[in-house]
């Protein structure tokens, strides 16, 4: 009666054990389970034979055999949660552990220093307790301690799903550790140990997390042949049943009715086998739902892969794997940025084109890239805070190259759910790693088309001014006749010739600067301007001088094309930030640099004020700005100053109006007008200085 608590405990840690190792006998934190279920199976299996014999030499064996196995059990626990926590740092101490429990097990077989004969029980023999014995106990306090620190620790900085396999771990070794009250028998204490109950409790919480949370990469498949087993044992008890109801309230007597019983339970019988089949092989499927089969997703992935080459393909693809196949949404994109290969900069999958006003900081870059992991979870982990912070999102996934950060994906979590499952976090880390090279490829793809059209840009500059050169050099070569030849006209002759002859060059630069300047078929849609001037900042950032933004609220929209209007504050800036820059040079008065810029509305169009804090324009040029070669004569710097000619256009094709006037105190402002559309700013502006 007493041995059969312990034979249960025996065989339930003898099937676990075998199961788990059927199932991946490569994975280290697996072998480890088996070992500590094969280790319990054999102290206990000692055990239930103890506590049935009668024999005193033969208990004092069965003692010294069983204590063999409780020695290491402790420490195989240990090893077991720090593989879990995947602490590789702690592997040291559990080797150090390992080695005390080797010289206990010496003292226990070559002396009586560790236990010392047995007591005799009203339920049978049970080991004695030895000088040495204290030391295991302790021993086993600490290990136990330590391996519940250890564990514990790890879960503020693990995934969502290791997190919670972890919770499981921590729970099941405090019930396991309760199990120590079987060492008071050891020392004199009689009561039946109970231990063995909570060590299986412990291992039914295991159990649990293994199926429910894949603690070691066990799922629940049922064969078809199991499940028919199962089958088969269902349809036999419902029989069994059915023959002892028989037997006992039925008369025997009537060969009739058993043989129309029989029959009856044949033709029920039959049909309903094969469907009690099918309902317990969906019962895993059923309790553990799956929204893909990994197999079959990985499959998927590696087929479509192959075959992209471009990047707008690429980060489509994986929209739609991410939303169909794991139900999660593809937040954000980030890619090398090519130009300067330390920052990572924005792709508008909408627009097929990098989104130049959005970069990485630096800090997201370098807290993202400090592990070197494929995958970075939003688990409220310190260290990775601040990122989640800036890119709400469930995970990052980091694609490498040969250890350089191309391309960085922030998801969603699944659907209906707030963690990833097992499979999620192994596809994720599968996908990091596959899509690393196409997204190389891609990238270089990228680059080569990149050169190509500033090849052909190059080219078509240069065809362009082959294609002028006679159309110029034509009234130019006029010009000269008639200047060499004076006696070819008369004075007042050669005076309309020069004027004909000098508006036609200056048609013919026109139309050169026109196509040079490659306009593009226009996007005209509705156009925050605060927004613009925001973005332009970022793409051209100003350092040395103060910003003052002093932004309208719910300012009016108006209808224009972003482009344009970026390039036109860009080099609105850019020459505010050359004259700031002459005036520190040039001038010997001391003061502040600063920009400020202004928004509002005004009766039906939007008023924007850019002002310098600089030296101004002199009055006697102030209608000479707008020409071509301007600040480039006036500067020494800028590109082939033709900004603000640049910058007059574009306000002009927006059916816009563009004044320049020196301040009554010192600087420059420039005051354009837009027509406003009558839809407003869904996101009122804020003052920002």
């Amino acid at each position: 009666m007493y041995s059969l608590l312990p034979t249960i405990g025996a065989l339930y840690f003898a099937v676990t054990g075998i199961f788990v190792l059927l199932r991946d006998k490569t994975t280290s934190a697996n072998l480890i389970f088996f070992f500590l279920c094969l280790t319990t199976f054999f102290w206990q299996f000692t055990w239930a034979i103890l506590f049935q014999t009668q024999n005193p030499e033969l208990a004092f064996e069965l003692i010294k055999l069983g204590y063999l196995f409780i020695l290491f059990l402790p420490t195989t626990l240990y090893h077991f949660l720090v593989k879990m926590a995947k602490r590789k740092n702690e592997e040291k101490f559990v080797y150090l552990s390992y080695g005390v429990c080797g010289l206990l097990a010496l003292t226990l077989i070559f002396s009586d220093l560790f236990v010392k004969g047995h007591y005799e029980y009203f339920w049978g023999y049970y080991p004695k307790a030895g000088i040495l014995h204290p030391i295991h106990v302790i021993q086993t306090m600490v290990v136990v301690t330590r391996g519940l620190y250890v564990a514990y620790s790890a879960i503020a900085s693990s995934t969502a799903l290791h997190k919670k396999q972890l919770q499981y771990c921590v729970a099941s070794l405090f019930i396991y550790f309760i199990a120590a009250v079987d060492y008071l028998c050891n020392y004199g204490f009689e009561f039946y140990p109970p231990g063995i109950v909570f060590i299986i409790i412990a291992l039914g919480i295991m159990a649990y997390s293994m199926t429910r949370y894949q603690l070691l990469d066990i799922s629940v498949v049922l064969t078809d042949k199991l499940a028919r087993v199962f089958a088969l044992i269902g349809v036999g008890t419902i029989y069994i049943f059915g023959y002892f109801f028989y037997r006992k309230f039925l008369p025997q007597d009537n060969d009739l009715i058993s043989l129309g019983l029989g029959l009856s339970f044949l033709a029920l019988a039959a049909p309903a086998f094969m469907k009690i089949q099918k309902e317990i092989q969906t019962i895993p499927s059923r309790i553990f739902p799956k929204r893909y089969i990994y197999a079959e997703a990985c499959e998927a992935l590696n087929k479509r892969l192959d075959k992209i080459f471009s990047l707008n393909k690429l980060f489509s693809f994986l929209d739609n794997f991410f939303s169909v196949v794991m139900k999660v949404s593809l937040e954000e994109i980030y890619i090398c940025n090519q130009r300067n290969e330390k920052t990572m900069i924005a792709w508008n999958i909408e627009h097929e084109k990098v989104s130049s006003s959005k970069l990485m900081s630096l800090q997201t870059l370098r807290q993202l890239k400090s592990d070197g992991t494929a995958v970075v979870y939003n688990t409220g982990d310190q260290r990775y805070r601040s990122v989640f912070q800036e890119h709400p999102s469930g995970a990052a996934v980091l694609c490498y190259e040969q250890d350089h950060l191309i391309g960085v994906f922030f998801i969603g979590l699944p659907t209906a759910s707030i963690e990833y499952t097992y499979n999620d976090n192994r596809l994720l880390d599968k996908l990091a790693r596959q899509v690393a090279p196409v997204l190389y490829r891609a990238l270089a793809h990228h680059k080569v088309l990149d050169y190509l059209e500033e090849s052909q840009k190059n080219a078509s500059l240069v065809n362009l001014v082959n294609e002028y050169n006679h159309e110029i050099k034509g009234p130019l070569s006029i010009l000269h006749s008639y200047a060499t030849h004076p006696s070819l006209a008369d004075e007042h002759t050669l005076r309309k010739l020069i004027i004909k002859q000098v508006d036609r060059t200056s048609d013919i630069l026109d139309t050169m600067l026109n196509i040079a300047q490659g306009r593009h078929k226009r996007n005209p849609q509705p156009v925050d301007l605060n927004r613009i001037i925001k973005q332009a900042l970022k793409l051209f950032p100003i350092t040395f001088a103060d910003i003052d933004l002093q932004l309208g609220q719910n300012l009016n929209r108006i209808t224009g094309d972003k482009d344009d209007l970026h390039i036109l504050f860009i080099n609105l800036l850019k020459n505010t930030v050359e004259a700031l820059h002459k005036a520190q040079v040039e001038s010997d008065l001391d003061f502040e640099s600063k920009i400020t810029i202004k928004t509002r509305n005004i009766k039906d169009s939007v008023l924007i004020e850019l002002s310098d804090s600089g030296i101004g324009i002199p009055e006697n040029e102030i209608d000479q700005i707008w020409d071509i070669g301007y600040s480039k004569r006036n500067t020494g710097q800028g590109s082939g100053g033709i900004g603000l000619s640049v910058v007059k256009r574009i306000v002009e094709e927006h059916d816009g109006t563009i004044a320049v006037f020196n301040n009554p105190t010192q600087g420059v402002t420039f005051r354009m007008t837009f027509p406003m559309i009558t839809i407003h700013s869904t996101q009122p502006e804020d003052t920002v200085k």
